[in-house]
């Protein structure tokens, strides 16, 4: 029953403690945690049934409603995740201003009144990484830590009569960045070993592929740069490479790297990503050939762009055809600094190689075995910056 999806009509209830429900005689969806979908909107969300919804309908929790971005209907789609969740009884937030108010400040004032927040996250499951904005105090919280939680999908149920600590930080600022995009489309990215959740005790995977799509509308979500010029480059690989076209809005001419204007340049890779992959998906992968673009590319972004540039591989690490890729980026980048941050997706993927380029260009190597891991994206990415500078 994992990778099923069933598509019911939204309508906004009240605030419900964070349940959400849909008909008694729904046979596809027994009571559980279930991934919705919306849009671009992803949460769990607990699921139970009632014989007072209609039928094909779904009576979202009013903050589960606000937060899936949708209206009355609006087409959800429900994927049944597990049974249930633990208990949080400690809760980290992140929070920063939406007024552009210091963010120190924000966090102590809203720790003096931390009970006022119940309203807000009484009943919801929450996820690691998971963004909540409340516009009545003119925040965004970010989940930083959620202890229990569920180790496969980063969340837990929260009860505010059972959690015992809430922690209150000030949101770092990560700085807009150059941003140079390298995805493995390969034979090796279509193998499934990427954990999505268990579901009655069965493990379902996904593809490394499908991993790194999500990875990519995380970042697109995530940025915090975009109109400040800094530029931006997406490049794929199976035994051959090829480049995101893109063209120069005055000239027509095809450009190497176009301005982060808006999310809209990312959301287009991401599908232009998807439309090419088949074209790819039984070759060998040739990482040696697309890193030696993505820098030759890097590098040649002018220093008066006053961002840092940096290289994001997301990989198995899997190297079956072409140049070495370690020894690619030695040469490219011999007395230059190029930092590539590696992804590097599923249980059996290559983290030797991963890690090797890693150290070399003084970037990162994460291991991505679950999808959950997938949303704490832009806080590596945050956290690299900030033990960088």
């Amino acid at each position: 029953m994992g990778g099923f999806s069933l598509i019911l009509i939204a309508k906004q209830g009240r605030n419900q403690k964070g349940l959400c429900f849909v008909p008694a005689d729904e046979p596809s969806c027994e009571p559980g945690v279930y991934e919705l979908s919306f849009g671009e909107s992803r949460l769990l969300a607990d699921i139970r049934k009632s014989a007072q919804v209609f039928n094909r309908m779904i009576i979202l929790d009013s903050r589960v409603f606000t937060m899936m971005n949708c209206e009355d209907g609006s087409e959800i789609s429900l994927t049944r995740i597990c049974d249930d969740l633990p208990i949080c009884r400690e809760l980290g937030l992140a929070v920063a201003s939406k007024k552009s108010l210091d963010n120190t400040a924000v966090a102590d004032a809203i720790s003096k009144r931390v009970n006022d927040l119940q309203e807000d996250f009484d009943g919801l499951v929450l996820t690691k990484s998971q963004k909540i904005s409340l516009e009545r105090l003119g925040v965004q919280f970010t989940v930083g830590f959620l202890k229990p939680m569920d180790d496969g999908n980063l969340s837990c149920r929260l009860r505010w009569s059972s959690l015992e600590k809430i922690h209150l930080d000030p949101a770092l600022e990560s700085p807009a960045y150059n941003l140079i995009c390298v995805i493995e489309l390969g034979a090796a990215a279509q193998i499934k070993d990427v954990r999505q959740s268990s579901v009655d005790g069965d493990s379902i995977s996904v593809s490394r592929h499908s991993a790194a799509i999500e990875l990519l509308r995380q970042i697109e979500l995530g940025y915090p740069g975009y109109g400040t010029g800094a530029q931006f480059s997406g490049i794929v690989y199976s035994e051959e490479v090829a480049t995101y076209p893109m063209f120069d809005t005055e000239t027509g001419e095809q450009v190497e790297t176009s301005s982060l204007h808006s999310g809209s340049i990312l959301e287009s890779f991401k599908n232009w990503v998807r439309e090419v992959a088949s074209t790819h998906g039984r070759k060998s992968s040739n990482p040696g050939a697309a890193l030696s673009i993505a820098i030759e590319r890097a590098l040649s972004l002018p220093d008066s762009s006053n961002h840092p540039t940096i290289v994001v591989l997301v990989s198995s690490g899997t190297h079956s055809s072409g140049p070495n890729p370690l020894k690619t980026v030695k040469k490219k980048t011999e007395n230059k600094s190029v930092p590539v941050l590696c992804f590097c997706l599923g249980e059996d993927s290559n983290r030797d190689m991963m890690k090797a380029i890693a150290e070399y260009t003084k970037g990162i190597a994460v291991e991505i075995t679950n999808m959950g891991q997938v949303s704490m994206v832009n806080e590596w990415l945050m956290e690299w910056f900030r033990d960088r500078s």
